[in-house]
């Protein structure tokens, strides 16, 4: 479609005037296609990475502050000398645990996100470049299309006749 558009552009506007200057405006389209969708796959990436960043740092603090409050709990209510503890403490720890595990859980996951973004950023040139290759490239044009010399018209080599020296030409008219 984006071809299309640009090659009936380009015929409209080149057809007469300034034909040789086609392929390089046509290339210098492609080229800037090419960087803008380089430039947009990166932004979004780039976008992710910072969300990302953001909340891992969250999950990090999340993750701590879980890990503090279990250490606190234990310091609080260490081990009976004999026995199991209570059932009651014992649910705690299971709570606090619980804590720890989902802030690991939440912070792997926003991790492998964020790894997926970095890769996506880097990967996002290579992409453009193999989905938008030119196969065909334009083709500066050889010779002027409105020519007057016969040779590019017809596309035939040019023959030059030797004149005859004149005092021959004399003698064959006799």
């Amino acid at each position: 479609m984006i071809r299309l558009v640009i090659l009936r552009f380009l015929e409209s506007y080149f057809r007469h005037r300034w034909l040789w200057l086609a392929p390089i405006v046509l290339l210098a389209i492609i080229a800037t296609y090419q960087q803008w969708r380089i430039n947009s796959d990166q932004q979004e990436s780039a976008t992710a990475q910072q969300f990302f960043d953001g909340l891992i740092q969250k999950y990090q603090d999340d993750l701590t502050t879980a890990r503090n409050a279990l250490k606190t709990y234990l310091d609080q209510h260490p081990d009976p000398a004999r026995g199991d503890r209570p059932s009651i403490e014992k649910m705690d720890i299971e709570r606090l645990q619980g804590a720890i595990d989902l802030s690991l859980k939440q912070l792997g996951s926003a991790l492998d996100k964020d790894e997926n973004a970095r890769l996506n950023m880097s990967r996002a040139e290579s992409d453009v470049k193999q989905k938008y290759y030119v196969i065909d490239a334009p083709n500066f044009p050889e010779e002027p299309e409105n020519s007057k010399d016969v040779r590019h018209i017809l596309n035939l080599p040019v023959l030059a006749s030797i004149p005859e020296p004149t005092i021959e030409r004399a003698k064959k008219k006799k």
